[in-house]
């Protein structure tokens, strides 16, 4: 079953090679270049999982991921942080978030492996 993704990345490099992984593998990749427009998209398409960096410009990923704490629609969509800053402030198992990779240790491949995971809870 096609499951639709939201990738939230700025960096056009990273949010080509995640998609074409995701996208290969069956699913439906949206993509967003910053918080604020993956947050108008997030409400639009109720996305099944979100992929989130949390660098960006315009509204960063801690931003986002309190922004859809307040919407009743997305506050129970599973999250994925790919991002190259560990922030000790977000815990797995918390705020939705399923897992944290750091991008420049991250294959696509293990990407994909996490997103599988994340979507057999849904």
């Amino acid at each position: 079953m096609t499951k639709k993704i939201l990738l939230i990345e700025d960096n056009n490099d990273w949010r080509n090679i995640f998609k074409s992984k995701l996208a290969e593998n069956g699913h439906s990749v949206l993509t967003a270049e910053d918080g604020q427009s993956g947050l108008k998209l997030a409400e639009k398409e109720k996305p099944d999982l979100l992929i989130l960096d949390l660098m960006m410009p315009i509204l960063d990923g801690k931003s986002f991921l309190n922004a859809i704490k307040k919407i009743k629609t997305l506050r129970n969509i599973p999250v994925i942080i790919v991002s190259n800053i560990a922030d000790p402030e977000i815990k797995i198992g918390s705020e939705g978030v399923n897992d944290y990779l750091i991008k420049t240790n991250t294959s696509p491949e293990q990407l994909l492996k996490s997103v599988n995971r994340a979507l057999e809870k849904t």
